[in-house]
């Protein structure tokens, strides 16, 4: 079918019509038009307005909140957009496809819809606000990714493009994220002149929403300063205001993350959790993953920094939660750090000159390549799982940085005054551990960690000068070194968030073979140490919260017996699939008669402590034996007891008969004695199987025969 050159133009107005429609909140008289025009163009086959109506009832879809629905209408409208060439169409669907994905945290799948259009429209010279919302997209998401070089190409070049147009209120969007990135890389005076030129835009158009951006960037550019922190706040409490009359919800929940990170850095903690705990409850229903998953590893952070180890497993339980969650932009984020660090690293030109004889540019280049060899690797070693994984992982790598043969790493043991020491001797291979003491004037590495400062020692076998000039070398260390076979030796102490955890070392045989470039290098190395080892210690501590939390979880919060959950788990590991060395065992179900009657007449205290005291007892009667106590139900208790022939069995159920009556416990209503009393069912399994309901329902049946014969005894099969 032929359409005119008028029709196209009526079509690609249809959009712009259902747009403002719904804009105006007129959303029924919508959906009626776009059903109406649909039907009228599935009657005459006219495919170009079929894909514009897919597109508006994805649109309308969206408008509703019905996200899974408006990406099925947009995917289609794509796919048919390509397969007719609706050009204006497909850009339309892949910018609204991108923007949910980047609302959702889908934010690589956000960048290529973005990309897609781009590439659609950067050709056209009448589409040039188009091209420069699309470039400006891209950027935001970068920005949110830590990819800053990438935010700041695809920002600059729609602030260039952004200038051609009369978008004023566009052109004060991308000011204000051109200033967050030149703010984030440490830029500030960039940071300031962009934020000044979108103040006076925002200022010349009226445009109090970006004032209120303005605002923010206003006081995290203060506070990089160190600017009063009163000051700080006021200025963001002000920018609040503006957004609450303002802004778009989702604005406003980002610049609150950005201010929160800032919180963190000033050791703001409270400021930052009030801000984050009222931004999380106020988004809860609103689907917004992505700002939701920064604002929880926001809090995250704050408690591990804060050692609150149950809050941040809390938070950490919360993320997981949230479906389809990755690390990838964060891995990414890490992967810029590191790429970050070593341009900054290949623009210092302060070396020192006491390279002993050696060429410093060349040792300046072999240190940039050694951190590009890092960046390559950080990622491995950030992901140690264990410190010995860590050491050895880092002897490896270090044989392509440096020539030693002794190698080591000291971290500070929390739970006394030692220094926990791992280290390589010779090139032996081999991984040794010893603890020092931290205090000790003696050892190198304890002289490094206590006064956190890097040590260089050029020749052990002439160090009486240099123990001359260096007040920390005392005479034992001297005679030690002097007997040492590694004679040129460094020392960086390892410090996360200002504080030294402890100290790593090289050390090689050759004299006078490390210089203060050497020094620089380990020094970094250490500070990718750090990282790794607060990773293993947070992970090592999370860990054992969650064992606590699960321990907690199998366990009876009345008598500390574990829970019928936990028995389900124990018939399954520990006797179906356990060894027949634990056989015979001996299954059994107690329940306290009349305890009902007991509960009603003497109240839920003295029932709680009926039931503490018989637990108690149940420890005392089975201490000689291997056995798990499990609180079946609310007066119901199930005991299962290893190595327990027929003949023991016996003795044990009389004993345990025995000692609930010697506790005396006065029961007025019960139906067979005036003190509390017990009926046990108990089964002997002499054979591992995998049935162990079976197992319940017969210790269960012998349990009702002895209810049956009058109760307070024991029946065994």
């Amino acid at each position: 079918m032929v359409v005119s050159e008028k029709t196209q133009t009526t079509q690609k107005n249809y959009i712009c019509t259902m747009r403002k429609m719904i804009e105006s909140q007129k959303t029924e008289q919508a959906l009626e038009l776009n059903i109406r025009t649909y039907e009228e163009a599935l009657a005459i086959n006219d495919v170009q307005q079929i894909v514009y109506c897919i597109y508006c009832f994805g649109v309308l879809e969206e408008t509703s909140g019905n996200i899974a629905k408006a990406m099925t209408y947009y995917t289609r409208s794509t796919r048919l957009s390509r397969e007719h060439d609706i050009e204006d169409c497909l850009v339309a669907s892949l910018n609204n496809r991108g923007n949910i994905y980047s609302v959702h945290g889908e934010l690589h799948l956000a960048i290529s819809k973005y990309i897609e259009a781009l590439n659609i429209v950067q050709n056209s010279k009448d589409r040039v606000l188009e091209r420069v919302k699309l470039l400006n997209n891209i950027g935001i998401l970068y920005i949110e990714m830590g990819n800053l070089q990438k935010a700041s190409e695809y920002t600059v070049e729609a602030l260039r493009y952004v200038k051609k147009t009369d978008d004023e209120a566009l052109m004060c969007k991308i000011y204000g994220n051109v200033t967050e990135i030149f703010l984030r890389m440490g830029q500030l005076n960039k940071a300031k002149y962009y934020n000044q030129s979108n103040y006076v835009l925002a200022k010349k158009c009226q445009n109090e929403p970006e004032i209120a951006f303005v605002k923010v960037y206003e006081a995290l550019i203060l506070s990089k300063e160190q600017g009063s922190w009163s000051k700080v706040q006021s200025l963001f409490e002000e920018a609040i205001r503006l957004f609450d009359k303002h802004v778009y919800f989702i604005d406003k929940c980002e610049m609150m993350n950005l201010f929160a990170k800032e919180c963190i850095e000033r050791e703001q903690y409270e400021v930052a959790i009030q801000l984050l705990n009222t931004m999380l409850k106020d988004i809860c229903n609103k689907n917004f993953r992505n700002i939701e998953i920064t604002a929880l590893s926001l809090l995250e952070e704050i408690y591990v920094k804060q050692n609150n180890v149950h809050k941040a497993y809390e938070v950490l339980s919360r993320l997981s939660k949230i479906k389809e969650y990755t690390y990838t932009h964060l891995k990414e984020r890490e992967l810029e750090r590191v790429k970050k660090t070593t341009v900054d690293h290949e623009h210092k030109d302060d070396v020192s000159d006491e390279a002993k004889g050696y060429d410093d540019v060349k040792k300046l280049q072999k240190s940039l390549q050694i951190l590009k060899s890092l960046s390559e690797t950080g990622q491995h070693i950030t992901s140690c799982i264990s410190v010995e994984d860590l050491v050895e992982t880092l002897y490896q790598q270090m044989g392509q940085i440096f020539t030693f043969e002794g190698f080591g790493i000291g971290l500070k043991n929390s739970q006394n005054a030692l220094i926990d020491y791992y280290y390589y001797e010779s090139d032996e291979g081999q991984m040794h551990r010893t603890s020092i003491p931290l205090d000790s004037q003696n050892f190198l590495m304890s002289l490094c960690v206590q006064n956190s400062k890097e040590i260089i020692i050029y020749d052990a076998d002439n160090i009486q000068e240099e123990m001359n000039n260096n007040t920390v070398l005392n005479p034992k260390i001297y005679k030690t070194l002097s007997q040492s076979q590694n004679k040129s030796i460094l020392f960086s102490p390892i410090i996360f968030e200002n504080k030294t955890i402890g100290g790593i070392t090289v050390q090689s045989e050759e004299k006078n073979i490390f210089s203060y470039v050497d020094l620089e290098s380990l020094r970094i190395i250490a500070s990718y140490v750090a990282i790794a080892v607060t990773n293993i210690i947070r992970a090592y501590d999370l860990t054992i919260a969650n064992k606590k939390l699960r321990d907690v979880s199998m366990k009876d919060a009345l008598t500390n017996v574990f829970n019928r959950r936990a028995l389900g788990q124990y018939m399954d590991k520990e006797l179906a699939n356990g060894k027949s060395d634990k056989l015979p065992v001996c299954a059994i179900m107690l329940d306290v008669d009349f305890f009902k009657q007991y509960n009603d007449n003497y109240g839920h205290v003295s029932g709680d402590q009926c039931l503490i005291e018989i637990t108690a007892t149940l420890r005392r009667v089975f201490r000689r034996h291997h056995y798990q106590i499990f609180r079946y139900g609310g007066d119901e208790f199930f005991v299962v007891v290893e190595k327990c022939p027929k003949e023991q069995a016996i003795q044990l159920l009389e004993k345990m008969i025995r000692s609930i009556k010697t506790l005396n416990l006065r029961h007025d209503y019960s139906g067979v004695a005036d003190y509390v009393t017990v009926s046990v069912g108990a089964k002997l399994i002499h054979h591992v199987s995998d049935d162990y309901a079976k197992v319940f329902n017969e210790a269960d049946q012998a349990l009702y025969k002895v209810k049956e014969n009058g109760r307070n005894g024991y029946h065994l099969v």
